[in-house]
């Protein structure tokens, strides 16, 4: 059954992901994802953009696990995302309704699973406000290339763990300005090891190189940011990777 459960897990995938298109609202976007070649290696990367009556807003994330339970555990959370950020006022409570689905689901269906990400809100012009539940730092590149890793002062635990915690997660607001790019993705990205299986893939320095003045064209940019990673790993990525560019219209 094993040839069997590849096909079907890539087709669930790319069923559950609704590719958007290159502009929500006023967020212009580009976007590369890539499902493993070896089925056994399918996982749960996700990830959404979407308009709200409260802004835009995305969410990145990861799945632990592999194979159709990972792909089921995906869904989950895109679906209580997709409904909750039209719902909800709050990014807190957009990803808190996120986190009560996945540990649902976890309990009942696979324990010891959790879903890493980072959830992200353009509402205000200039900044946006980001919410990070163990996911990797999103990069703000500006358009002479300097890149800032925004890192979480509020780091917190994956979804599906809030019950190992007290507390809640706190956002906080990062400038993001006009001509600035943000790059979000999965350690699918930041984990792909060069050709030889050592180094792995530097995307804050490549970002900077290759993204610079890219707000003007997310898809040339992502391609050749793509491009790039891929040539590091030697011709191809062995693990899912979501890697996706945003920028505000003005």
């Amino acid at each position: 059954m094993v040839g069997a459960v590849g096909p079907l897990a890539q087709a669930a995938q790319r069923a559950l992901l609704r590719p958007p298109g290159s502009r929500v609202g006023d967020v212009r976007l580009a976007v590369r994802y890539v499902s493993a070649a070896d089925a056994a290696q399918i996982g749960g990367d996700l990830y959404a953009v979407l308009d709200s009556p409260y802004g835009v807003r995305a969410l990145v994330g990861d799945v632990r696990g592999k194979g159709l339970d990972a792909v089921q555990t995906a869904a989950v959370a895109l679906g209580s995302f997709r409904e909750a950020a039209y719902d909800e006022g709050g990014l807190v409570r957009v990803a808190e309704r996120v986190d009560a689905s996945v540990s649902r689901h976890v309990d009942s269906e696979l324990r010891g699973e959790f879903t890493t990400a980072l959830f992200a809100q353009f509402r205000e012009p200039g900044e946006v406000d980001l919410l990070h539940y163990g996911h990797v730092a999103p990069q703000r590149v500006s358009p002479d290339g300097a890149v800032v890793t925004l890192d979480p002062p509020d780091p917190w635990v994956p979804l599906g763990l809030g019950g190992l915690t007290e507390g809640a997660p706190k956002p906080w607001a990062e400038p993001f300005g006009p001509g600035d790019v943000l790059v979000l993705c999965t350690d699918g990205v930041i984990e792909a090891r060069d050709g030889a299986g050592g180094d792995f893939y530097p995307l804050a320095r490549r970002a900077g190189a290759l993204l610079a003045g890219a707000a003007d064209d997310l898809e040339a940019g992502i391609e050749a940011l793509y491009a790039d990673l891929v040539g590091h790993a030697g011709g191809a990525l062995t693990d899912d990777a979501v890697l996706l560019l945003t920028r505000r219209t003005a």
